[in-house]
């Protein structure tokens, strides 16, 4: 994981599809399971650097995902 990369951080900016540029142009995606985790497996994205960050007593199946994305456990 890259640490020099500036962090951008969802606000109350309104409609989460305002994040979509943002989003489509990253060169690195970390998410949690939440709307915009989906949001990111739905859209095109510039990058193959994705971090799923496992929050939940879940263990995912890799069949979840439609991207190859790094998972990250607590």
């Amino acid at each position: 994981i890259k640490s020099d990369l500036p962090i951008i951080r969802p606000k109350n900016i309104g409609h989460a599809f305002l994040w979509l540029p943002a989003i489509q142009k990253a060169e690195e995606i970390h998410c949690i399971d939440s709307s915009f985790f989906h949001m990111v497996e739905s859209v095109e994205t510039k990058t193959n650097k994705l971090f799923f960050h496992n929050i939940r007593p879940v263990a995912y199946p890799a069949s979840v995902f439609r991207k190859n994305w790094t998972i990250c456990r607590p």
